[in-house]
């Protein structure tokens, strides 16, 4: 039987840009062929959504099978509307056959934006795979759901394979989104929902946000469904493929609608969406102040909006509209020509952007009147639009009261420069907002305290309640505050804030518990055994078969931290001791970028994900060793309070010190994978901090306390780990093994040489220097003495004072002894009687 496909009259549409288009059936024929193998020239990639609502796509390979065998792109050409093929990121760049280069696009949503591969000649393909690029660390740029469309004269196209968004939901950096089968072309593609939510077009629709008895309008756009079901509050019918429907949500609730496609026996397909009806009503402020809690693409950050305009009544009549004297924007982060007065300036053209996400106080020059408001996206960048907000009225700019919170994801337009349409104030329907409800760990060891933290608005009573595994919570508490819980076993804590007018708003907060591993330190000779103990955030893991703990891969733009579980006591000190191996197989670039050793009492306890090798910013103690930056950077350790630098070294001209370098680069901490780790470490007693590297002492009598730095809580107890970063240039950050142990461990050796080493200039048999390195103590002189015959030492050749701790000097031989056959040096200690 001959496969059958449906193509759409038009192109597959956004969420907001939702048209009634209906679809027509075309019949194919692949007669000779295998059920899922077809024939065209053209191959039409078109993704339809992405995990995080955003609109930019990259893709480092783009490839067909056949029969298992892989097709020739040797011919194909790659193209996109409007982009060339001479740029660094330019569509060829998806069939060169490296996942080390990539295609990027803007809007590519934006139908005419898709992926075009021309083979120059029908082609028979019955399997395709993606691959994605270098440095998309949230993945908001990888498709989650899309379309495979062929033609033979590269304006006609065929739907042959759709993926439904939701088919990618978790991902890493150069790798086939298929894995190893890749995704095989359907004989009948599966059904997809293309778009569900409320009707908002340039010329019809309505805000998500309703009065009390009034309708909204859901649309909706389905392929390949044998059957489409609406449900809802009072909503239960069978519905055509593509179509609109109105819908009256129960007063002063959030309702929620489904959208199911069927096409059995495929697992049915649903998507959601949320309309919201309030009692409605006015305020009458001189300001308002306006806040982002939540974009399109994740929690507040660069935000956008083109317009915002408030009205009493309908916006359809303009003498309704309020006029605002001003706006302003405190905190706030703008280009010079994108400020906080375009968002009243009456252009939608223009747009407000801000880095830093700052509230907005829009005023009216007086007290003013208002039931309704809108805004209006921007230009670009649809992450940035909010889908969370609050306002809040105030008189004076002191006293702000709560009018409004919309804690629902809102369906702001896709569509830029497009309203929201009127929303409503909720008036008696007002919602508390619950800003923050954490904990400083997610995953916890038995019998550890829990810190949870949370922050209400509007709310006139809270309360938080778990099952009797969550332990003993408080029996009342205020609007906002923090406090700590033993769980006993894995917890989900429900927080309930009440507004006291409108209905309850909710928030949650799960954590795990794990067997204890106890607080008396840690011994890992390697990872092997290392479980959920060990809490592992971003790019990091545990590397098999090398059982090292992989902070970060040899890959662009990684992030990557791990914490031991539980507290540790340093009161009375410690010291630790770990394998550091900055690897990578030499391939002539440098190194980069590092590795920090972290010892902290911060506010997000083992939830940290830190900075990288610098570290956390605050209440820290940062060992950093550093891999990349020439002028010694390359081989540099810091102690940082925070972001301060305590002490500072090059480990490269440090005497006894012996780098493994890559080739071309001698002096970077960086090595090849098949070098041995440095052996570190860390000796701390309150007051006095001592680093090594492989038994040398390249930091010394660093004058530091944890507790008053605030790496230490009150009972002198911190959380260890470490924190990694690569950028452009890359490397394995990796820990081979780790172990503390508490208590004193700062008792000084006696006077002894702890290293001789000869230095070579490049291309020389003969040594040109030695390094020495013995065992000090303050309060003593060292005199080192030099010799050609061993029997003649002359006066000393150096005297160092003495210190607490090791005592490090380069000599050249020839400056001290001439141009000789051989050397030998003494290192005699004068101790004062």
């Amino acid at each position: 039987m001959n496969p059958t496909f449906v193509t759409l009259s038009g192109p597959l549409q956004g969420l907001s840009t939702l048209r009634r288009v209906f679809a027509a059936a075309v019949f194919t024929s692949l007669l000779g062929l295998p059920a899922s193998a077809v024939t065209y020239q053209y191959y039409r990639f078109k993704p339809t959504s992405f995990a995080t609502g955003g609109n930019q796509i990259q893709l480092s390979e783009f490839n067909f099978k056949n029969l298992g065998t892989p097709v020739s792109m040797a011919t194909a050409v790659a193209s996109s509307a409007g982009q060339g093929t001479g740029g660094g990121e330019d569509p060829p760049k998806v069939i060169d056959g490296s996942t080390a280069t990539k295609w990027f696009r803007g809007d590519a949503l934006t139908d005419g934006n898709e992926l075009i591969i021309n083979f120059g000649a029908p082609t028979t393909v019955d399997n395709y795979n993606l691959a994605t690029a270098n440095d998309n660390t949230t993945w908001g740029r990888t498709p989650s759901g899309w379309v495979l469309a062929g033609s033979n004269d590269g304006t006609n196209y065929t739907t042959i394979d759709i993926r439904p968004n939701g088919t990618i939901t978790a991902n890493s950096n150069f790798t086939f989104l298929g894995g190893a089968n890749g995704y095989t072309i359907l004989e009948q593609p599966a059904q997809s929902i293309n778009a569900f939510g409320v009707l908002n077009t340039s010329t019809e629709g309505t805000s998500a946000i309703v009065v009390n008895g009034q309708s909204a309008s859901l649309a909706w756009n389905t392929s390949f469904a044998t059957e489409v079901q609406l449900t809802g509050p009072s909503v239960s019918s069978t519905v055509a493929a593509v179509g609109s429907q109105s819908v009256t949500p129960p007063d002063g609730l959030t309702s929620t609608y489904t959208l199911t496609a069927t096409q059995p026996p495929l697992a049915a397909v649903t998507r959601t969406a949320q309309v919201r009806a309030v009692a409605g009503g006015s305020k009458t402020y001189r300001f308002v102040r306006y806040t982002g809690i939540k974009r399109r693409g994740g929690p507040a950050s660069i935000t956008q909006v083109s317009e915002f305009e408030f009205y009493n009544g309908s916006s359809a009549v303009p003498g309704n509209k309020v006029a605002v004297t001003t706006a302003f924007n405190p905190g706030g982060d703008s280009p010079a020509n994108e400020g906080v007065a375009n968002l009243v300036d009456g252009n939608f053209a223009s747009k407000w952007l801000d880095f830093n996400s700052a509230p907005v106080v829009f005023d009216f020059g007086a007290a003013a009147t208002f039931d309704r408001y809108l805004f209006v996206t921007g230009n670009d960048a649809e992450d940035r639009d909010a889908i969370n907000w609050t306002l809040e009225g105030s008189n004076d700019e002191t006293t702000w009261d709560l009018i409004e919170n919309v804690n629902f994801d809102y369906p702001t337009p896709v569509a830029r420069n497009a309203s929201t349409r009127e929303i409503p104030l909720p008036g008696a329907s007002l919602l508390a907002q619950v800003g923050l409800f954490t904990g400083n760990a997610t995953t916890l060891a038995n019998g550890q305290p829990l810190t949870l933290t949370y922050k209400t608005t509007g709310a006139s009573s809270v309360s938080i309640t778990s099952g009797a595994a969550g332990g003993t919570l408080p029996s009342s508490f205020d609007l906002s505050g923090s406090f700590s819980v033993t769980p006993t076993a894995t917890s989900t804590y429900t927080l309930t804030a009440n507004s006291g007018v409108g209905l309850p708003v909710t928030a949650t907060f799960t954590v795990t518990v794990i067997p204890n591993p106890g607080t008396g330190g840690i011994d890992y000779t390697n990872f092997a055994a290392a479980g959920a103990e060990i809490l592992k955030t971003g790019a990091a893991a545990i590397d098999l078969p090398s059982n090292r703990l992989r902070l970060t891969p040899n890959l662009n733009g990684q992030l990557g931290s791990a914490w031991f579980i539980n507290k540790l006591n340093v009161a009375l000190g410690f010291q630790a001791d770990f394998g550091l191996s900055l690897n990578k197989t030499p391939d002539g670039s440098p190194p980069a970028d590092g590795v920090a050793f972290v010892i902290q009492n911060s506010a997000a306890g083992s939830n940290e994900t830190g900075t990288g090798e610098a570290g956390l910013p605050q209440n820290a103690l940062n060992i950093k060793f550093t891999t990349y930056g020439g002028g010694g950077n390359d081989s540099r350790v810091e102690v940082r309070d925070g972001t301060t630098v305590l002490a500072s070294t090059v480990t490269a001209t440090t005497p006894g010190v012996r780098l493994y370098g890559l080739p071309g680069q001698p002096n970077t901490l960086g090595s090849s994978d098949t070098d041995p780790a440095y052996q570190i470490k860390v000796v701390y007693v309150p007051g006095d901090l001592d680093v090594y590297l492989d038994g040398i002492a390249v930091i010394q009598n660093v004058s530091v306390d944890l507790q008053e730095i605030g790496a230490a809580d009150a009972a002198g107890k911190s959380f260890f780990g470490f924190t990694a970063r690569t950028g452009g240039f890359t490397q394995n950050n990796d820990i081979t093994g780790w172990q503390v142990k508490l208590g004193n461990f700062a008792s000084l050796p006696p006077f002894g040489m702890v290293k001789q080493m000869l230095r070579y200039n490049a291309g020389e048999t003969k040594p040109a220097s030695v390094d020495l390195v013995w065992n000090a103590r303050s309060g003593s002189t060292y005199n080192v003495y030099g010799t050609t015959d061993f029997v003649t030492w002359g006066e000393p050749i150096v005297i160092e004072a003495g210190l607490d701790g090791q005592i490090g000097t380069n000599m050249i031989i020839s400056t001290v002894l001439g141009d000789v056959s051989k050397a030998f040096f003494r290192v005699e200690e004068v101790t004062e009687d």
